[in-house]
């Protein structure tokens, strides 16, 4: 039996009678080929409780003694070759599930997108940014509250808890990152930007909720999109006419020889450097998926939000030596970098700008 799960194939041997399926997985398609006299079937389906998790099963039926050892030397020639070709295109097969199952377990979007981005195998490092909320108030929306150092705390959050043991004084604080990100694709309707060499965008989010518990802000973890700077002012022009917050800003990235992250930011009134070596075990992978819902800050006069999705998303933690230095005279330069910040890749997302 070949299992295709989650973007791992498992191979078992199986020569016992077949298993019934559940109810619940929904058959694609099956074969039967007779080889040899014996009839062989292979059954392709889904599973309804992890779309598109598919499974493919070999079933040897009216199995004579000799293909139970399978020796090729027992069966005729044109035998032998008629199972070396079904052998072919069950592992033809198998790679075609294997292959494309990250980007199947992305989430489904909502109907209605005004615009559609796709983002294909970003690299990116991040860092986690408490910040004072009084320095951005003019970009909160009054629909949204920021997420505050100390509500996580009260929940039971244990960085939130160490962080305002140590600062007592900032239970009102904000949680934001700040992330720089380099990307092979890159499109919002089919456009991509013009990137210079070793160019990538930045961002600086922060999470944030609704200020009505009554009202519900749809599909997504809630971010407002304090910055988005991109190294293209056509582009940046291009997609705001199209309801997308953006601004221009100086940003690079570029991995050296000895796999260091060095990624930089220049924008108005901002000065970012970070660097970063990924060390440790990989988190995530082919299982990891999930959905954002960003919205624009008030002063951009932006009347749309994105709601992107994603899936295979994966995480190492910087080593001790990873380094993020914020001057200027922007909010984001008094906030205080959290630790560790981390590398993160592999991931497809997919997404749309949406009327709010």
């Amino acid at each position: 039996m070949v299992q295709v799960t989650r973007g791992r194939c498992r191979f078992r041997s199986w020569m016992a009678k077949p298993v019934r399926l559940r109810e619940s997985r929904v058959p694609i398609l099956r074969v039967d080929t007779s080889v040899g006299g014996v009839v062989w079937r292979s059954r392709f389906y889904s599973t309804k409780e992890k779309p598109p998790a598919a499974e493919l099963y070999v079933i040897p039926r009216r199995l004579p003694w000799y293909a139970m050892i399978w020796p090729w030397s027992l069966l005729p020639d044109s035998s032998v070759n008629e199972m070396r070709s079904l052998a072919y295109v069950i592992i033809l097969a198998i790679s075609a599930l294997c292959s494309v199952e990250t980007y199947a377990q992305i989430p489904t979007l909502p109907a209605g997108a005004k615009t559609h981005w796709i983002v294909g195998q970003p690299e990116e490092i991040v860092a986690w940014v408490v910040f004072d909320p009084a320095t951005v108030k003019r970009r909160l929306p009054s629909a949204l509250r920021f997420i505050t150092v100390g509500e996580l705390a009260s929940a039971g959050i244990g960085w939130a808890a160490g962080y305002l043991s140590d600062h007592p004084g900032q239970g009102h604080w904000g949680i934001s990152f700040i992330e720089i990100v380099r990307m092979k694709t890159f499109t919002i309707d089919g456009h991509s930007p013009d990137w210079p060499e070793h160019g990538a965008a930045a961002l600086w989010f922060a999470r944030v909720a609704s200020s009505d518990p009554d009202i519900d802000l749809g599909p997504g973890q809630p971010f407002l999109a304090l910055e988005f700077w991109m190294p293209d002012r056509a582009y940046v022009a291009a997609i705001r006419e199209k309801g997308h917050y953006a601004t221009y800003g100086t940003v690079g990235l570029n991995q050296d020889d000895e796999g260091r992250w060095r990624g930089t930011i220049d924008g108005d009134g901002l000065k970012v450097v970070a660097e970063c070596t990924p060390t440790g075990p990989v988190a995530g992978g082919a299982g990891a998926a999930g959905m954002q819902a960003i919205f624009p800050p008030r002063s951009s006069e932006v009347t749309s939000m994105v709601r992107v999705a994603f899936a295979g998303h994966r995480v190492q933690e910087c080593d001790e030596g990873s380094v993020w230095t914020l001057q200027g005279s922007h909010p984001a330069a008094s906030g205080v970098v959290l630790e560790p910040a981390a590398f993160q890749y592999g991931y497809d997302l997919i997404g749309g700008a949406y009327a709010w």
